[in-house]
């Protein structure tokens, strides 16, 4: 059972000058507030806070504006120091450059327009990261609306601020912001804007190469691209003009058009676009006698105006459209359950399908061809406000996989799920393109161009074949995959011989991929072994990521001590995988978690037998699930309990740190902490083991943080030091998160 569990690493220290005379509340954990006291209520962002929009004699509203945003100018802000201040009395000014990645927050205090008198509040709010700077000076804060106000939120036109008998007292560790504040007729406003450490811990799958600002919301929806000019939509249900827009190549206006009805009927939302020939393709929703009705609309480039409109079959509700093979192809946009694929023919895609597909994306609205490879988008959905990060996601698809799904319950699965990217603005972002070799995207004000290096340029398939893994005769488009595809294995027996790179290896079925002794496997990103086997027999396996049973009945298998195998970011073991492993054998991590979600010991009982060395180096901080039943100091905990035969926290040239966790209930029938049991322990010099508040048994003898000297000379710590634990709050939401793949 997870109740009582702990989660150590994930705790957010708190710290509040009023802690011993207010109420301490915690925010939502993934807001980036830590905590508030007093009269401060964390809230989603409001939809107005003009005075009397948002009123409240008790309460002060705070909510989070903007996560993970660049700023585009310098910002001024009052107060960069810490210190007590009010205004008009000296204040510490100071600037935030352009370029800086911030979080923006509001704190709105507004009382009953009723009260004849002044009403007083005081609350603290606490941050996960620094405070950057306040804005408190009425001009300042209405100067500042536009460029970090929530998007969908109306501000006061008027311009408030804190005013003279208003205090704001910034901490000295530059977290806490208490505010006390007077007012009655008016508001007292304030903005704080904080360092973003996600975008440095969250670590985004795919990284923002390039952002360019093409302002009101004109890239809400879709994006597509001739080769020479660009082209966006706007158009949710929230947005009052639903509207096309035309970019230069360098991303400069050239022209736009508003479509409030198509037909004499009302335009309620404009989806993802394509471009073909000399049109505009969309998915737009009418209105007709009070019901919405799907069509395909067709527009002009030349002017944006439109050219025609079918109704989709079935009143399909589709989210995205994109051209392949000279058919439209649309994505349908579902809030659960799996989407379908439907190619319609450009000329009429009134009329029936040419052919359906299935996949498992839910919530998607953009769909985008590079070859065979086939990108969904799937955003996180509405509502917006706290929790959530302006972070979308991109399910990868294989085209032959896709073209096998002709059902919902074979619906196809992607080679790579929910491949995470940051959306400047706390939205998700819907469309997707493909320029050449980039990959662009829409959210909101912005677009994006994406590094795609972690989706394969293209994609081979080896089914029911038997030789050597280099040969072209084993591939069914006779073409041995490179360092930039993706390679499945769905069938036969594949052996390496030789060196191989890919950037995906994915082994399914009953296939079996066997590494010689003198063979060489390098996956730049995955190797995901979900059905079929891995079988190391010697040489060397390097990989990025590497899952074991994740979706499947996976066996990866180390049968000769000798191999070299070196996993560089996750290491994942999966509800139904299996580990078979001779004695002796050893991974090393190089920077690498290790994630455990399964539940059948005896699975993994070749635990026992293995090594895992740490060796991550300086700065690097790798998390190790834990996974065993606590039966206390007794080698009888070894018995098919995730036992490892040695954890080495350290390696022969690199340092290691590594801090236990136990995020994943791997005992089901059991509720507790889990514990870690090991044959032997070794941290190595300057590597620091953080036990974190969990029992790990060494040959039945419980391990103490003043146990450092006996097991190698490096440290035991019981819990990381405070500077640890903020930077591993972040770092356990990516591990929770990222269990969706």
């Amino acid at each position: 059972m997870l109740t009582g569990r702990r989660l150590g690493c994930l705790q957010v220290l708190t710290l509040s000058f009023f802690a011993a005379l207010m109420q301490t509340h915690t925010a939502a954990a993934d807001s980036g507030i830590a905590e508030t006291t007093g009269a401060i209520v964390v809230v989603p962002a409001p939809y107005s806070v003009v005075a009397q929009h948002c009123e409240s004699n008790t309460e002060i509203r705070a909510f989070v504006e903007r996560r993970m945003f660049r700023l585009s100018k310098d910002i001024a802000t009052n107060i960069s120091t810490p210190g007590r201040f009010t205004w008009p009395d000296v204040l510490s000014p100071g600037t935030i450059p352009s370029g800086t990645w911030v979080n923006s927050y509001f704190v709105h205090f507004d009382p009953l327009d009723s009260t004849p008198t002044m009403v007083n509040a005081v609350g603290s709010i606490t941050f996960t990261s620094d405070i950057l700077g306040v804005i408190s000076v009425a001009p300042d804060v209405m100067a500042t609306n536009g460029s970090l106000g929530a998007q969908y939120t109306r501000y006061d036109s008027s311009g408030r601020g804190a005013e003279n008998g208003d205090f704001l007292t910034l901490s000295p560790d530059m977290r806490t912001l208490t505010l006390e504040l007077r007012a009655n007729t008016g508001s007292d406003d304030v903005r704080i804007i904080t360092t973003t450490s996600l975008e440095e811990w969250l670590e985004p799958d795919l990284a923002t190469l390039d952002t360019r600002d093409v302002y009101h919301n004109r890239a809400e929806q879709g994006i597509a691209t001739d080769g020479s000019n660009w082209y966006t939509s706007k158009g949710s249900w929230i947005e009052p003009d639903k509207a096309l827009y035309a970019f230069d190549r360098n991303w400069q206006l050239v022209d736009h058009e508003v479509h409030s009805d198509i037909g004499g009927n009302a335009v309620e939302h404009i989806g993802d676009i394509a471009c073909f020939g000399s049109y505009l393709y969309a998915p737009v929703d009418v209105e007709v006698s009070g019901e919405t009705v799907h069509k395909i609309a067709r527009f002009k480039k030349s002017d944006l105006a439109i050219s025609a409109s079918w109704d989709v079959q079935g009143n399909v509700n589709l989210g995205g459209l994109a051209f392949h093979g000279g058919d439209l192809w649309g994505v349908e946009h579902t809030e659960t359950g799996h989407a379908r694929i439907v190619v319609l023919d450009a000329s009429n895609p009134a009329g029936t399908p040419k052919a359906e597909y299935w996949i498992t994306t839910e919530n998607a609205n953009g769909i985008a061809f590079d070859g065979e490879v086939v990108c969904v988008t799937a955003p996180t959905p509405w509502p917006i406000g706290v929790g959530h990060f302006g972070e979308a996601y991109i399910d990868v698809y294989t085209l032959p996989d896709i073209l096998e799904a002709s059902s919902s319950t074979e619906a196809a699965g992607p080679i790579l799920g929910q491949l995470s990217y940051h959306a400047p603005l706390d939205l998700h972002a819907e469309g997707l393109t493909f320029k050449g070799d980039q990959l662009w995207v829409a959210s909101g004000e912005y677009v994006s161009r994406l590094d795609r290096s972690a989706i394969p340029r293209g994609c081979s398939y080896s089914r029911d074949s038997t030789g050597s893994f280099g040969d072209p005769d084993v591939w069914d488009d006779g073409k041995v995959p490179g360092p930039a595809d993706a390679a499945t294995v769905s069938g036969g027996e594949l052996l390496v011989t030789e060196s191989s790179r890919l950037l995906h290896l994915f082994v399914r079925n009953l296939a079996r991929i066997e590494q010689e002794r003198q063979g060489t496997m390098t996956v730049g990103d995955v190797l995901d072994v979900v059905d079929g086997t891995y079988s190391v027999q010697g040489g060397i396996l390097a990989a990025g990521k590497t899952y074991i049973g994740a979706g499947g009945n996976g066996v990866f298998e180390i049968a000769a001590p000798s191999a070299d195998i070196v996993v560089a970011k996750l290491l994942h073991f999966g509800a139904r995988g299996s580990l078979v492993a001779a004695l002796g054998s050893r991974i090393r991590m190089t920077g690498s978690r290790f994630e455990n979600e399964a539940t059948e010991p005896s699975n993994y009982s070749d635990m026992i037998n293995l090594a895992m060395a740490f060796e991550g180096g300086d700065g690097v901080i790798d998390l190790f699930e834990v996974a065993g039943e606590d039966l206390g100091a007794a080698t009888l905990g070894e018995a098919d309990n995730f036992a490892l035969g040695l954890l080495e926290v350290g390696g022969d040239t690199e340092i290691g740190q590594v801090c236990l966790v136990d995020l994943f209930d791997n005992q089901p029938a059991w509720e507790g902490t889990e514990a870690q049991y090991l044959r032997a322990l070794a941290v190595r010099p300057g590597s620091t083991l953080y036990l974190n508040g969990i029992d790990v048994y060494v040959n039945g003898v419980l391990v103490s943080p003043g146990d450092g000297s006996l097991y190698g000379g490096g440290t035991i710590s019981a819990a990381p030091e405070p500077a640890v634990l903020s930077l591993l709050s972040l770092g356990g939401i990516v591990i929770l998160r990222r269990r969706r793949r």
